[in-house]
C-alpha cells in the first residue's frame, strides 16, 4: 500500500554465490501507487570467476485510504441548520469534503446520520474515503408571541384559538393554564387549539403556554388570555392600534369608551419586559412606556378596562325577572301598589334590607351600597426597535 517504505520484505533477492546486492529503488524509498519495477544488481565476491548479474520484479502498490477524523456533534434543537460546527471532519491528506445532508439543511427531530465523502487532491496515491456520525436533534423550546382571539366574553361558546410564535412542531401542545388542549400544527410558527365553552364560563385571565416534549423541548413563555364580563358591555375603540417606538420611549393609544362609562380603570396584559402602562380618563388615552432594557420585538398587548358600578351583579341579573310580576301588582294595587313595587325593585337592584314599605311612619336600617365590576377589552400592537 502507498506509504510503505521499501525494505527487506520487498528487496529480498538471493544468489548462488556470495556477493552484494544493489537495489533500485533503494531501501527506504516509498514507491508510488500502481505497478512499480524493482531492479537489483548483484556483484559476486569472486569477480575472477563470476561476473555481475541483474534481475527485476514488479511490485504492485495499492492506493492508500486517507484517515478521516470526525467527532460526534453535540445534540441540537430542531430548527438549527447544519453548519461548520457539525460538518467539521478532517483528513490526513489534503482534499475536499462532500457532506450529506449538506450545510444549511435543517435535520429532522431524532437521530440523524451525517455522512461525508472525502476526495484527496492526490488521486494517484490515495483513494476516496467515507465516514459518518450520528447527530441527535431534540425538540426546540417554543416561543409564544400572540393569540387570536386575545379575549372573549364569559359564557360564550367553544372556539378555535390560534397561537402564533416559533419553535412549534407536530408534537407541540397548547396548554390552557395547566390543561392541555387538542392542538393542530399549521406551521413552525402557528398552532390552533380547541377551547371548550367550560373554559370561558367565568370572567378572569388564563395563562396560555405551548409545551414541547423531550428530548429537548420545554415550556414556552406564558401569554395571558382575558375573559371579559358577560353581557352587552361595549368594547373600547382605539384611535391608534399600532405604535413603533425606540427603547425608553412611550407609545400613546387614544381610546374611546361608551359615554355612559364612569369609574373606569385599565390594566395591560402581556407587556414586554421593563415596560409600564397607564390610563388617563382626562386625556382618554393609554400610555405604554418602555425602558432601556425592553427587548426589541413586536408585542400584542391586551388592555382590560374595568368599570365599577353600584349594586351587586346578581341583583341586576334578577331585575328583569322581577319587572313583569311587579307591573301586574302595580295595576291591581294602584298608588299603594306602586309604592310596594318601587320598594321591591330597589331591594332587588341594590340588595338592601329595607323595612317600612307597608306604610308611612316605618323605620329602616340601611346597609352600605354594594358595587360590582364589569370588564371590556381591546388589543394594541407595540413595536420596539
Amino acid at each position: 500500500m502507498y506509504g510503505t517504505a521499501l525494505g527487506g520484505s520487498q528487496l529480498n533477492a538471493t544468489a548462488n554465490v556470495p556477493g552484494t546486492f544493489v537495489y533500485s529503488p533503494a531501501a527506504g524509498t516509498v514507491p508510488g501507487a500502481g505497478a512499480q519495477t524493482l531492479s537489483v544488481t548483484f556483484t559476486p565476491t569472486d569477480t575472477v570467476n563470476y561476473g555481475t548479474a541483474t534481475a527485476s520484479v514488479t511490485l504492485t502498490v495499492k492506493q492508500a485510504t486517507p484517515s478521516i477524523t470526525w467527532a460526534v456533534p453535540a445534540p441540537i434543537a430542531f430548527g438549527v441548520a447544519l453548519n461548520g460546527t457539525h460538518l467539521d471532519a478532517t483528513a490526513s491528506v489534503p482534499g475536499t469534503f462532500r457532506y450529506n445532508p449538506a450545510s444549511g439543511t435543517v435535520p429532522a427531530i431524532g437521530a440523524n446520520t451525517l455522512t461525508v465523502v472525502f476526495t484527496p487532491t492526490d488521486t494517484t496515491n490515495y483513494t476516496t474515503a467515507t465516514a459518518s456520525v450520528t447527530l441527535n436533534v431534540g425538540q426546540p423550546v417554543p416561543a409564544l408571541g400572540s393569540l387570536a382571539p386575545a379575549f372573549v366574553k364569559a359564557g360564550g361558546a367553544a372556539f378555535t384559538l390560534t397561537v402564533n410564535g416559533a419553535g412549534f412542531t407536530s408534537a407541540s401542545v397548547v396548554e390552557w393554564g395547566s390543561t392541555p388542549l387538542a392542538t393542530l400544527i399549521a406551521s413552525g410558527t402557528q398552532l390552533t387549539a380547541q377551547v371548550p365553552a367550560s373554559a370561558v364560563a367565568s370572567a378572569g385571565t388564563v395563562a396560555v403556554t405551548v409545551q414541547n416534549p423531550t428530548p429537548g423541548g420545554g415550556a414556552s413563555n406564558a401569554v395571558q388570555f382575558e375573559i371579559d364580563s358577560a353581557g352587552s358591555n361595549a368594547p373600547p375603540s382605539f384611535g391608534l392600534t399600532t405604535a413603533t417606538i425606540s427603547h425608553g420611549s412611550s407609545a400613546i393609544y387614544p381610546v374611546s369608551l361608551p359615554a355612559t362609562a364612569t369609574n373606569v380603570s385599565a390594566t395591560c396584559l402581556n407587556l414586554p419586559a421593563g415596560a409600564t402602562c397607564s390610563y388617563s380618563s382626562a386625556s382618554n388615552a393609554i400610555t405604554v412606556t418602555s425602558s432601556s432594557s425592553t427587548p426589541a420585538g413586536t408585542y400584542q398587548i391586551v388592555i382590560v378596562f374595568t368599570e365599577t358600578l353600584p349594586g351587586p351583579a346578581s341583583a341586576f341579573l334578577l331585575l328583569p325577572i322581577l319587572v313583569a310580576p311587579l307591573m301586574l301588582m302595580r295595576r291591581r294595587l294602584g298608588a299603594r301598589g306602586l309604592r310596594y313595587t318601587a320598594c321591591l325593585a330597589l331591594l332587588a337592584a341594590a340588595a338592601m334590607a329595607v323595612t317600612g314599605c307597608g306604610g308611612a311612619g316605618g323605620s329602616s336600617t340601611v346597609v352600605p351600597p354594594e358595587t360590582h365590576q364589569i370588564t371590556s377589552s381591546g388589543t394594541v400592537t407595540l413595536i420596539v426597535q
